[in-house]
């Protein structure tokens, strides 16, 4: 074998190995600050009756983080399925960041009871992350929600090719496959949370719920 097609050979496996060792830092650098959130839906013990009115009850969801990391610029939501409700904008709260040392970010609203599973409470806040293949640097805002009626928690998914896709969607030469036309470019994924009760950790102390 030609000796300048072996020294090509090998200078590609090193920066394979190069850049597979830096993707793999990153990876570990961002799985190190990675934080919790704890979801409080604050709902009240009482409901609310006037007249012929539908029954209703006030939440106060709240969200605290946990554990190591750091969310920046961060701004609650209030959502009925997947649109913002335009009468709670008033009631978002920012932060500059939040961590484990942060307080409690929170709203109060009322709710019907039977539209209270519609209702999602969560935060949008900004992260950097490489953009490949240049890996520069970009903020990406991300948002988190819990529902208030439910144990269910759903994190913002963007698209592969986001950026690609919003170009797409902005020009307006080409109108087939949604050219030309705004679409989600995202999408809202359920993810697992601890389902573990109180009684099988070896902290209990034999309380009831």
């Amino acid at each position: 074998m030609d000796s300048s097609l072996i020294i090509a050979l090998v200078a590609l496996i090193v920066s394979l190995i190069t850049l597979f060792r830096d993707f793999w830092e990153h990876r570990q650098s961002r799985m190190d600050a990675m934080q919790g959130l704890l979801f409080r839906d604050g709902a009240s013990g009482s409901v609310i009756r006037e007249g012929d009115d539908r029954d209703r009850r006030s939440y106060s969801p709240s969200v605290i983080a946990s554990g190591p990391g750091t969310r920046y610029d961060v701004r609650t939501y209030l959502w009925v399925d997947d649109l913002l409700e335009y009468k709670w904008k008033d009631l978002q709260q920012t932060a500059d960041r939040l961590d484990n040392t942060s307080e409690a970010l929170t709203s109060t609203i009322e709710v019907y009871l039977d539209d209270a599973d519609r209702v999602w409470f969560g935060i949008g806040f900004n992260e950097p992350r490489l953009a490949s293949p240049t890996f520069a640097t970009h903020i990406r805002s991300q948002f988190v929600r819990s529902n208030i009626a439910r144990n269910e928690v759903q994190v913002w998914q963007w698209y592969r090719f986001s950026e690609a896709r919003k170009w797409w969607q902005r020009q307006t030469w080409f109108t087939f496959w949604g050219g030309g036309s705004p679409r989600p470019l995202g999408r809202w994924k359920p993810v697992s949370t601890d389902t573990t009760r109180r009684q099988q950790f070896p902290t209990w102390d034999g309380a009831p719920d």
